[in-house]
C-alpha cells in the first residue's frame, strides 16, 4: 500500500474508533490501564501479546527542514506531517530502595516507533516520487504510563525526552500537542493503540 494511503488509513481508523464527532474529551487513564492490561492479562491464554501506536501529527506552518545540503529533504516554510508506527510491551516499573511502592499497575507501554516525514522525499535524480521517505526515517520511542501520560524520547536526535502535554481521549483516540520541526515549534498530535496477538 502507497505511504499516503496508509496515512489516510491511519486517520480513519483513529476516527472510526473515537465514534460519534460528539464524543466527549475525557482522562487517558482508561484506555492506557485497558492497553497494560491486555498484554499482562493474556486473556487468550497461551501466547505474545503487544500493542501496536500509531502516531500521526500536523505542523501547520512549521518550518520544513533545517539541514540546507541534505539530500531527499524539502526546504522552506509550510505544512510538515509526521507518521510513525511501532510496538509497545510492558516495562515493569523499579521502585527504588526506601521508596513507597506505587500503588497503581506496575507497569508502563514503552516501545520505538518509525517516524516518516512529508518533507523528506524519495527522488529519482531530480524528480520527487514520493514523501515520507524510508531512508529518511527517525526512531522515537514512546512510553505511556498507567496514568495516561505519554513520553516521546527523540532516539535519532539524542535521545531527547520530551512529554507531550494536553492529552484527551475521545473513545479510543488520543489527542496531544508535542514537539514540532524548529526551534519552539509545537504539533498536533492523534495516537491510536491496537491490540497485537501471536499464538506459539
Amino acid at each position: 500500500m502507497p505511504l499516503h494511503r496508509s496515512l489516510l488509513a491511519a486517520f480513519a481508523i483513529g476516527l472510526t474508533a473515537a465514534g460519534p464527532a460528539q464524543a466527549i474529551a475525557q482522562s487517558c487513564e482508561p484506555v492506557a490501564t485497558g492497553a497494560i492490561n491486555w498484554i499482562d492479562r493474556r486473556s487468550r491464554g497461551p501466547g505474545t501479546y503487544w500493542i501496536t501506536a500509531t502516531l500521526v501529527s500536523n505542523q501547520p506552518g512549521g518550518s520544513v527542514s533545517t539541514s540546507p545540503g541534505e539530500p531527499g529533504r524539502a526546504h522552506g516554510v509550510g505544512t510538515t506531517v509526521a507518521y510513525a508506527e511501532g510496538r509497545l510491551n510492558l516495562v515493569r516499573l523499579v521502585t527504588p530502595v526506601g521508596a513507597t511502592p506505587n500503588p497503581g499497575l506496575p507497569f508502563v507501554l514503552s516501545g520505538t516507533l518509525t517516524q516518516l516525514f512529508s518533507d523528506r522525499l524519495t527522488t529519482v535524480r531530480t524528480t520527487i516520487v514520493q514523501p515520507f521517505a524510508a531512508t529518511h526515517a527517525d526512531r522515537v520511542q514512546m512510553t505511556i504510563s498507567a496514568q495516561g501520560q505519554i513520553t516521546l524520547t527523540l532516539l535519532s536526535w539524542g535521545n531527547t525526552s520530551v512529554p507531550l502535554t494536553e492529552i484527551t481521549c475521545a473513545g479510543q483516540m488520543i489527542r496531544a500537542v508535542g514537539p514540532g520541526a524548529g526551534a519552539g515549534a509545537q504539533a498536533h498530535i492523534l495516537i491510536t493503540l491496537r491490540q497485537g496477538f501471536s499464538t506459539p
